[in-house]
């Protein structure tokens, strides 16, 4: 009973996968949303213009950092709750006993 309740973190998997991808999509739209307001004030080339696409940016930064962290963590979940064979750095896999007693001798 114990071990098949490690499947329940698929729930938290899925959400934050799904609100990674959520995150990175709408604030796609909203930074281009941003561009084209600049253009569209016709502010191509002044201080103004500037500071808005600035503030943009920042606030756009801000949001994908936050998806990124969010599709970061969910393979991190899988790997820590679903997953039964870790990953192991191939130095520290022993392929032949006889190549590390020839390194000892």
């Amino acid at each position: 009973m114990m071990s098949s309740s490690r499947y329940i973190i698929f729930v938290a998997i899925l959400g934050t996968l799904l609100a990674s991808i959520a995150l990175i999509v709408y604030e796609a739209f909203v930074v281009a949303e941003v561009v084209l307001n600049v253009l569209r004030e016709g502010y191509l080339v002044s201080p103004k213009a500037g500071k808005v696409l600035a503030v943009g940016v920042i606030e756009a930064l801000d949001v994908f950092l936050i998806a990124i962290v969010a599709y970061i963590i969910s393979p991190g979940l899988y790997v820590l709750f679903v997953d039964d064979t870790p990953p192991m750095p191939q130095w520290l896999k022993i392929h032949t006993i006889s190549r590390i007693s020839r390194s000892i001798c």
